[in-house]
Order: structure tokens, then C-alpha cells, then sequence
């Protein structure tokens, strides 16, 4: 079935043919290995058309607030990996903070150029937990007393200056 129509869908094909400067005849004519005549390169003209059909999918959109600020941006006034847990008894989330003009970013990973969401900090509080066996890494975001956030940092130093920055970022 080399070089005929039958390899891609109609679709498909007519879209080959709009993508290529070739004609339908000399997209169809073999050469004598068997390749199309003076077509450069047939995977590429095929990806490139592959591509270019709607998936079915919707592409997801981005508000445009979520991608002012990288998660490798520089001038923050705090960025790091943290667990995040929305209640006592859900789990963790081990996701990358980034704390910049008093707004909290969240993202999946310390290379995203995206946000997942971004939560301003005007008005929230901040508390340690206070663990009676040892120095705790647990800390509360709470909004009008009301536990929003739960997080956890990989030690004690970091967990002190996470709170400080929380602390930073929640006052004008």
C-alpha cells in the first residue's frame, strides 16, 4: 500500500494537499523508490497536517493572570516546594509556591511557566501549629479565622521562613 491514497484518511489528504506546493498528480506519482516525487519531506508535511486537525479536545485556556509570573521568577519574595492539604483529613500535595506583590502562586513543578492559581494574601493570617513532641513544619493560612490552607515544609528552617513571608505578604 505504499504511496497510496489509502495510508491517510480523506481528511487527511486534502489536507496534505493544501499544505503541499505539489500538485495532487505529482503528490501521488511515485518516483523510483517508491517516495513522492520532489517532496522533501513527507513526515514532516504530515505531522505538520496532523497537528493542524482539531483534536475534539478544547484547548484549556490560561487567564492571563496566571502567567504574569513564571515559577522560576527571580524577584519573589519567596519560592519553594511546600505540602499543601485544603483540610485535616485531605491529602498532601507536594506542589511549588511562589510568593510575589503579596500574592501566592501555586504550580505543579518549579519549571512551570503557568500557574495552577493564584490566591492574594491581603486579609489572611498565618499561625504555626504547635506540636508538643517536637519543633512542628506545619502551618495554617487562615482567611476571617477560617482554616483556608494547610502546609508543610520539608524542615524547621524552612517552615520559619515560609511563615515569615506569609506573615510579610498578608499586611499592607
Amino acid at each position: 500500500m505504499k504511496n497510496q491514497p489509502a495510508r491517510v484518511c480523506d481528511l487527511c489528504f486534502k489536507e496534505l494537499q493544501k499544505h503541499s506546493k505539489l500538485c495532487p498528480d505529482e503528490l501521488c506519482s511515485p518516483s523510483k523508490n517508491g517516495s513522492p516525487v520532489n517532496h522533501k519531506s513527507p513526515s514532516n508535511a504530515l505531522s505538520t497536517v496532523l497537528h493542524s486537525i482539531p483534536s475534539g479536545r478544547k484547548q484549556k485556556k490560561i487567564p492571563a493572570a496566571l502567567k504574569e509570573v513564571s515559577a522560576n521568577t527571580e524577584d519573589s519574595s519567596m519560592s519553594g516546594y511546600l505540602y499543601r492539604s485544603k483540610g485535616n483529613k485531605k491529602p498532601w500535595k507536594h506542589l511549588w509556591f511562589v510568593i510575589k506583590n503579596k500574592v501566592l502562586y501555586t504550580y505543579a513543578a518549579s519549571e512551570d511557566v503557568a500557574a495552577l492559581e493564584s490566591q492574594p494574601l491581603l486579609g489572611f493570617t498565618v499561625a504555626k501549629v504547635r506540636d508538643e513532641n517536637a519543633e512542628s513544619r506545619v502551618f495554617h493560612l487562615l482567611h476571617k479565622n477560617t482554616l483556608f490552607y494547610i502546609f508543610k515544609a520539608d524542615d524547621i528552617h524552612s517552615t520559619e521562613k515560609w511563615i515569615e513571608a506569609f506573615q510579610e505578604a498578608t499586611i499592607l
